[in-house]
């Protein structure tokens, strides 16, 4: 009896692949939509840096307390960074 690991594929790889590429660059559109969005994004970065600082003054572990401040962090530089760049 042979184990179900061992048998081959009932399709050959390659047509599968390129059918699959095929399916994607049919559903994929060639230009990316510009859907409006009324807040910046350093707005939304700000929000994740105070929610990471909120979970970090929740969480009883000294290690994952600094990792959550240390991601804070970045995310809050990203938004300064984001606010001083030309609009």
């Amino acid at each position: 009896m042979t184990s179900p690991i061992s048998t081959p594929p009932l399709f050959p790889l390659a047509d599968a692949l390129k059918a699959g590429l095929k399916a994607l660059c049919a559903t994929t559109p060639r230009v990316m939509p510009d859907y409006p969005n009324p807040t910046p994004p350093s707005e939304d970065y700000r929000q994740l840096a105070q929610g990471l600082r909120d979970l970090a003054r929740e969480t009883r572990w000294p290690y994952a307390r600094q990792e959550l401040l240390r991601l804070s962090g970045i995310y809050e530089r990203r938004a300064e960074h984001l606010d001083g760049r030309p609009g």
